[in-house]
C-alpha cells in the first residue's frame, strides 16, 4: 500500500512525493474511497488495520524538512481522513 511507502521510505523524496500524489489522486477521483480508508483505519482485524492517520502524522513530524508539495499533500490527505 502507498501509505507504507510514506511510512518506510525516507531517503527517496521522489518516491514519497509520487506515493502521496497517487493517494491524493485516488481520493480526489472518487471521494467514496475515503470511506474505504476509514474502514481500514478503524478495523478491529489486525491483518487489515493500518494506522493511516498515524503514518501521515509521523511523516509530518519526523521527516526532515519535507518538501512543500509533500507537506501540502500529506496535510490534505490527513484532513480528508479526519473529516
Amino acid at each position: 500500500m502507498f501509505f507504507e511507502i510514506v511510512r518506510i521510505v525516507n531517503s527517496d523524496d521522489k518516491l514519497v512525493t509520487y506515493a502521496l500524489l497517487l493517494i491524493d489522486g485516488i481520493l480526489e477521483e472518487r471521494r467514496s474511497r475515503i470511506e474505504y480508508l476509514i474502514n481500514i483505519q478503524s478495523s478491529f482485524n489486525k491483518k487489515r488495520f493500518i494506522d493511516l492517520i498515524g503514518i501521515l502524522n509521523s511523516f509530518l513530524f519526523t521527516h526532515n524538512r519535507p518538501q512543500v508539495v509533500q507537506r501540502d499533500l500529506a496535510c490534505h490527505i490527513l484532513a480528508q481522513l479526519i473529516e
